[in-house]
């Protein structure tokens, strides 16, 4: 069975171990769907509900939604949730006796902050542009720190979550570049008539 579903999620290439399914996963995670990791996640550990790779899997499958998510309350609560599932059966917490945990991780983490990334972006741009549609310099500021607040409270949201303090330095660092730059913007407009 493993054979068959997992030659059914690659198309060509047949795996034969659970230890290949997350490498494999990580190199065609963007052609995978939810379903098909689910589909492995129940027919290749069916008996034996605390596997290691059932774990990782559980946690990509939550994740794929990750390029879709529209904030930072729920980037925040599907990396909770990929990290430690329910009741921290499975995630990748539970994983991390796997041998490919770190691979995963590294994969999931950076998955999340690219998307952190994009929000952020997203955020600062519609300060820009809602603050070019302001008059006074005070209006200015205003949204400008709207923007940084936000950016401030997605930054811990994810921040809370996360399993390692070099990767909660990663948010933080992320996090304290838009924060920078829409400060200096602020600040640019500070000598602007009120």
């Amino acid at each position: 069975m493993l054979e068959w579903i997992t030659n059914k999620l690659a198309g060509r290439k047949v795996l034969t171990r659970p230890e290949q399914l997350v490498p494999y996963l990580i190199e065609h995670f963007s052609e995978a769907t939810e379903e098909q990791i689910s589909a492995v996640e129940h027919e290749v550990f069916r008996g034996c509900p605390r596997h290691p790779e059932k774990a990782l899997l559980y946690a990509f499958r939550v994740s794929k939604c990750v390029p879709r998510v529209k904030t930072f309350k729920t980037l925040g609560a599907r990396w909770r949730t990929a990290c430690s599932g329910p009741r921290g059966a499975v995630g990748l917490l539970a994983g991390r006796h796997s041998a490919n945990y770190r691979r995963a991780y590294e994969f999931l983490s950076c998955l999340y902050l690219k998307r952190f990334w994009e929000l952020a972006k997203a955020v600062a741009d519609k300060a820009d542009d809602s603050a070019a549609k302001r008059k006074s310099a005070s209006a200015k500021r205003n949204v400008y720190n709207a923007a940084i607040r936000k950016i401030e409270d997605g930054g811990r949201e994810l921040d809370h979550y996360t399993i390692l303090s070099a990767d909660a330095a990663l948010w933080r660092g992320e996090a304290q570049r838009w924060i920078d730059y829409l400060r200096q913007k602020a600040t640019a407009i500070s000598g602007e008539p009120r």
